[in-house]
C-alpha cells in the first residue's frame, strides 16, 4: 500500500515515475493492486458482514474515558483500551462490563509522566506500558503485578511493537538523523543495527503529517510484523535474516497516487497539511491503519475530502472500493481480527445510527444510552 523510501539521496527517485519505479513494481509482482477510483460504490455492511453488535462499555465514575482517539485491542475475554488524555488504560470485559483503570502515573517503580502507547506481548502475554520518557513498564497481563522497566536510549518515539521474543521495534516521525526505525535488544541492552539501509525521509518531512500517524502503523497477521505508511498505503514487512525491509503490497491509483516529490521543501508542517486538504485532495492518501487477515487486507484513506474504504479480498484478488455504506456508517475499524473488524465511537455517533439495520437486541442497547455514557464498541462480523 505505500511506497518504501530506503535513503535520502535515493526517495525521490523512488517516488517519481520513470524506469526507478516500473523496476519497483516489476520487482514486487504481484503486489501491486491497480485502484480505479471511478469504481468506488455505495454498498452496504451486509454485504462483507453477517451481523453488527453494539457492546456499550459501562460508565461509572472510574471507567470515564474522554480522548476521542483511543487505542483499543482486544485480547482474551477483555478490551483494552488507552486513553491518553488521561495517561490511563482501562480494561472491559468483551460483554462491555468495566474490569478495571490502571493509571501509573508517578516516578516510583513502573510509573510514568506520560503514556504514549501499550502492546500486549504476543510471545510473553505480558502489558507492556511504553512512556515518553524512554520506557517500557512490564506488569502481568491485567496489570496486577509490577514485573521491570525497560530503559531505552531513544526519544522522539511514538509507536512499538515485539519483533520477536528479544527484539522490540519502535517507529518515530521526529528522529532527525538515521533511520525512523530503531531496533532495541532486551537481552543485549543495547540498539541493534538490523538494516542494511536506513529507512528515512528529508529533513522537511521530520514531524510532517504526511509521514506522521494517528493510530500505530503496526499490525500482526500470521505472527508476522508488518508496517503500513500513511501517505500512501504501502506495506512494509521485515527481513531480518536479509537485513532488509520488503514490499508486501501497494496501492496503484494512476494519475492518483500521491508522490512524496509533489511536497515543497520549504513548506513547514503547517502548510504541508495545507497542501493536503487543497491541490493534494487529487491524490489519494492519508491512510488509516491497515488491518488484515486470512481473506481480507483492509484499509481507508482519503480522496478529494471524503472517506474511501478498500477491502481486498486476497483469494479472489478483487478490491471493493467504497465510498458510502447503505447504513450511514464508515466502518473504518480500530482492529481486525478472523472473525471480527472492531471500531469504537464516541457517543455522539449514535444519531448516525440506523436502527432498522440491528436487530432486536441492539435497538434495546440503543434505547439505554445516554449523552454522559462512555464510548462503544461496533463489532462487525465477517460472513
Amino acid at each position: 500500500m505505500r511506497s518504501f523510501i530506503i535513503t535520502i539521496t535515493t526517495i525521490f527517485i523512488l517516488f517519481t515515475g520513470g524506469c526507478k519505479k516500473k523496476r519497483i513494481l516489476e520487482n514486487n509482482a504481484g503486489n501491486s493492486h491497480f485502484v480505479d477510483l471511478s469504481s468506488a460504490k455505495e454498498i452496504s455492511l451486509f454485504d462483507i458482514f453477517s451481523e453488527i453488535e453494539i457492546i456499550p462499555l459501562e460508565t461509572t465514575n472510574e471507567s470515564i474515558m474522554n480522548d476521542h482517539k483511543l487505542k483499543i485491542i482486544p485480547h482474551d475475554d477483555y478490551f483494552y483500551i488507552m486513553d491518553k488524555k488521561q495517561n490511563s488504560l482501562f480494561i472491559f470485559e468483551t460483554t462491555g462490563k468495566f474490569i478495571k483503570k490502571i493509571c501509573k502515573t508517578g516516578e516510583g517503580p513502573g510509573e510514568y509522566i506520560v503514556l504514549e502507547d501499550f502492546n500486549i506481548n504476543r510471545f510473553t502475554g505480558n502489558l507492556e506500558l511504553f512512556s515518553t520518557e524512554g520506557r517500557i513498564h512490564i506488569y502481568d497481563v491485567l496489570g496486577d503485578n509490577f514485573i521491570e522497566t525497560i530503559y531505552l536510549p531513544l526519544a522522539y518515539v511514538t509507536y512499538f511493537e515485539n519483533l520477536d521474543e528479544n527484539i522490540y521495534i519502535f517507529y518515530s516521525s521526529m528522529q532527525h538523523e538515521g533511520s525512523k526505525f530503531d531496533f532495541y535488544s532486551k537481552k543485549e541492552d543495547m540498539i541493534l543495527n538490523l538494516l542494511k539501509e536506513d529507512y528515512n525521509f528529508p529533513e522537511h518531512f521530520r514531524g510532517s503529517p504526511i509521514i506522521s500517524h494517528s493510530q500505530s502503523p503496526f499490525y500482526i497477521y500470521n505472527n508476522q510484523l508488518y508496517f503500513s505508511q500513511v501517505f500512501d498505503g504501502s506495506i512494509l514487512s521485515f527481513d531480518m535474516e536479509n537485513k532488509k525491509i520488503n514490499f508486501c503490497h501497494q496501492w496503484d491509483f494512476g494519475t492518483h497516487t500521491f508522490n512524496l516529490s509533489y511536497i515543497n521543501k520549504n513548506f513547514s508542517a503547517s502548510e504541508q497539511f495545507d497542501y493536503l486538504d487543497n491541490e493534494g485532495r487529487k491524490y489519494a492518501t492519508i491512510f488509516s491503519p491497515t488491518f488484515e487477515n486470512s481473506k481480507y487486507l483492509k484499509t481507508s484513506f482519503n480522496f478529494n475530502r471524503r472517506p474511501y474504504t478498500i477491502f481486498y479480498d486476497k483469494e479472489e484478488q478483487n478490491i471493493q472500493l467504497i465510498n458510502k455504506f447503505k447504513e450511514r456508517l464508515y466502518c473504518f475499524g480500530d482492529y481486525m481480527d478472523e472473525e471480527y473488524v472492531y471500531s469504537i465511537y464516541p457517543i455522539q455517533y449514535l444519531p448516525y445510527i440506523s436502527e432498522t439495520n440491528f436487530h432486536k437486541n441492539n435497538k434495546k442497547k440503543l434505547d439505554l444510552f445516554s449523552e454522559d455514557d462512555n464510548p462503544f464498541i461496533l463489532r462487525y462480523k465477517f460472513k
